[in-house]
């Protein structure tokens, strides 16, 4: 409450109370550092979402296979879980420098026939400097793997080919397997800036 961050003509708006910063400038290393509270969440609700958003672009004919995946989705008990925790990580990956903040990429993908060591399918959400590498789970598809310990690569994004001035891509393992609500997180996020207006 009280604080807004706006981005129109090429540049940034800040507004804060005095009593309750949310950043801090450094002007002489150029960074801006924020300080941000997130809502409350409840992990595997936000879990629930990037499964159902992967689910909503699946050509019809792959339906059947993500029944259990749907049923689940729909299910406002939280406590009930549809695969173990260890098998369902999210990919995520920040792509540093300035990158279109109006444009979302989507992907999904099947493993190919004969390939039973990876999970059946996967949801790619990208956006800002942000991607996403979900698992999209189908229990009929994916029992060969059950219990199995398996290797997940991030899916390649262009700077990874042609690293930019900003440094390469950081990657890391999400888990949002959590059935507690979350309050009081903090998100810290620096961003370069060239001059103060």
């Amino acid at each position: 409450m009280g604080w807004r961050i706006q981005f129109d003509d090429s540049r940034f708006t800040i507004k804060q109370y005095e009593d309750d910063p949310i950043f801090t400038a450094d002007e002489e290393a150029k960074i801006v550092t924020f300080q941000l509270q997130r809502d409350v969440y409840t992990p595997v609700a936000v879990l629930k979402a990037f499964v159902k958003m992967g689910l909503s672009v699946m050509p019809d004919e792959e339906m059947p296979n993500f029944a259990a995946a749907l049923n689940w989705i729909r299910r406002p008990d939280h406590q009930v879980s549809l695969v173990s925790e260890s098998e369902f990580p999210i990919l995520y990956s920040f792509v540093p420098g300035p990158m279109p903040n109006d444009k979302i990429a989507i992907a999904t993908f099947r493993r190919k026939e004969g390939i039973e060591d990876v999970p059946y399918a996967f949801f790619i959400l990208g956006y800002g400097n942000e991607v996403f590498q979900i698992f999209l789970p189908a229990p009929m598809r994916d029992h060969m793997i059950d219990g199995k310990q398996i290797t997940i690569t991030a899916f390649p994004n262009p700077r990874d080919i042609y690293p930019s001035q900003f440094g390469p891509t950081r990657r890391g393992v999400m888990n949002l397997t959590g059935r507690n609500a979350v309050r009081g997180e903090i998100f810290t996020l620096r961003i370069g800036f060239d001059r103060v207006a």
